[in-house]
């Protein structure tokens, strides 16, 4: 057990040595008997020093019983001592409260700084974590682009060796936008026979011009080539302009077989109009060769015209042209020709007569006997 432990409170030692509370602090506070104080303010003397202080006294040393007056001063003096005493550790407790809650200030300050500076340094962190990464995705995707962009150059070389080199360099750049349209939404690790497949897809969407070109010209050409367009140069390469025509009012969809439909139907077409325009110029032909050989017999008669006019000019009641038979003659002709013409042809005699009646009808109509 410690000496703190062993040692009684002020009342018990005044008892002990018969004496007052006062007494006993008036003592103690002049250091004739060891004591302490506690915490709490309380004065406490060791076990020890009391029985120490009891052996020592003798009946002639024993202290002197101090008289009223000293007994009150010494109490006033006690009393302002403790207060005195219970004000500085007042004043010492507030001091100490200021103290602590300048050093909690201080170490909250501390705290706050260093709370700071980490989250600062997490944020510095973070940040340099976020253009690392922001650097590494930008590398990521120029890598996957430039990546891409070699994977469809490889697969627009293969489309364009798909076709003749005349018409790759012809729709070079209509195969390369369809490969890479087509291509547009294909990840590099899809199966090759998948992108094969699509490639060659879109080669023939590229080239379909000119494979329907082909198709209509040999549609064409085959239309051309009907038994009855052989031997005429001409209707051919007409049949082959309406051949080509009709074909490319065809949707875009038709085939090969009705392309060649299409194209015999134009070429037909065509040779039937041909020979019907050829029938009626043959027809027209003969008509005016039927017309100008009746012109020409008719001509052969009208030379009677003259010699008959000068026959009933002779005649006893005759006509008389007033020596203009030479006019007459002619309007004659102009006007009886067609007739004529158109009745013959007429043996010698018959035109004879026949020219001879149109005369003396013409003459009863322009000069009445």
């Amino acid at each position: 057990m410690s000496d703190d432990q062993e040692s009684v409170s002020a009342n018990e030692a005044a008892r002990e040595l018969n004496l007052s509370s006062r007494s006993f602090r008036r003592l103690a506070a002049a250091g004739k008997i060891p004591s302490f104080k506690t915490p709490s303010g309380y004065v406490r003397v060791r076990r020890r020093d009391l029985d120490a202080y009891i052996q020592s006294l003798s009946p002639s040393n024993l202290p002197s019983v101090p008289s009223r007056a000293d007994s009150i001063r010494d109490e006033v003096q006690v009393t302002l001592q403790e207060l005195n005493l219970r004000r500085a550790r007042r004043d010492l407790k507030k001091l100490e409260e200021e103290e602590r809650q300048e050093a909690q200030q201080k170490e909250a300050a501390r705290r706050a700084q260093e709370d700071e500076a980490r989250r600062e340094q997490r944020e510095r962190a973070a940040e340099s974590a976020r253009q690392e990464h922001e650097r590494a995705e930008r590398e990521r995707q120029e890598q996957e682009l430039f990546d891409r962009q070699i994977w469809v150059d490889e697969w627009t070389e293969f489309g364009l060796r798909l076709v003749p080199p005349d018409i790759a360099g012809r729709f070079a750049s209509e195969i390369q936008l369809s490969i890479e349209e087509v291509l547009q939404g294909v990840s590099p690790g899809r199966p090759r026979s998948l992108v094969e497949r699509l490639v060659r897809g879109a080669v023939e969407q590229a080239v379909r011009p000119w494979i329907r070109e082909q198709d209509v010209a040999k549609a064409a050409s085959e239309a051309a080539n009907l038994p009855e367009l052989l031997g005429y140069p001409e209707r051919r390469v007409l049949a082959q302009e309406q051949a080509v025509k009709a074909i490319l009012a065809l949707p875009e969809s038709a085939g090969s077989y009705q392309m060649a439909a299409i194209g015999r139907a134009a070429a037909q077409r065509v040779a039937q109009e041909q020979e019907q325009e050829r029938d009626r110029r043959r027809r027209e032909a003969e008509a005016d060769r039927a017309r100008a050989s009746r012109e020409a017999q008719a001509d052969m008669y009208l030379f009677r015209v003259s010699p008959y006019l000068e026959k009933l000019e002779r005649a006893a009641d005759g006509v008389d042209f007033e020596g203009e038979r030479l006019e007459y003659c002619e309007r004659i002709v102009r006007a009886i020709k067609p007739k004529l013409a158109s009745e013959c042809p007429l043996d010698f005699d018959a035109g004879c007569r026949r020219v001879e009646e149109l005369v003396d009808e013409w003459l009863e109509q322009q000069i009445p006997r």
